[in-house]
């Protein structure tokens, strides 16, 4: 008896079903190195190893990669990372003092669109509704009527006044 084995339990072991789903969203993702994202989640050494080889596992990376592709996620956030990247060396280059003008105020407007700091445009607000206008002639007279909806339209009913 002194010969076998100690006995060790692992509830993941040969289920191929058992594994977060949080693990399997970041290895979609691919934001991270694999093997990083598994440490986190207690797979490492064989277990990962055995996991990562796992047809159910691929399977269900594979699908939530797919989901994140056809969300337009993957592409959103890889765009994010490389303005990020560009946009500090964007603005080192409009500093420049030989950079043109044209150049400083194009990268200018574009910081500050990003980071959200310029006027917003006012938005007409109230009743837009039909109108028309006329405009008449004369000779040397102009004559001009328009008609525009009222925006504030009070509809009650008449009540009869007896004196």
């Amino acid at each position: 008896m002194s010969d076998e084995l100690p006995v060790v339990f692992d509830p993941y072991a040969n289920t191929g079903l058992s594994w977060p789903a949080e693990m399997v969203a970041a290895l979609a993702q691919g934001l991270e190195d694999p093997a990083d994202v598994a440490a986190r989640f207690g797979y490492e050494g064989d277990r990962w190893v055995a996991l990562s080889s796992n047809p159910a596992f691929l399977r269900a990376v594979e699908g939530v990669k797919a989901e994140l592709m056809a969300e337009g996620w993957v592409l959103r956030t890889k765009a994010k990372a490389y303005a990020e990247i560009l946009q500090d060396e964007l603005a080192k280059r409009a500093a420049q003092p030989d950079t043109p003008l044209t150049q400083q105020l194009a990268v200018y407007e574009a910081l500050c669109k990003t980071g959200d700091v310029l006027p917003k445009a006012k938005t007409q607000t109230g009743n837009t509704g039909p109108s028309f206008s006329i405009s008449i002639n004369l000779d040397r007279a102009t004559v001009e009527a328009s008609v525009k909806r009222p925006t504030n339209v009070i509809d009650v009913e008449a009540k009869e006044v007896k004196e």
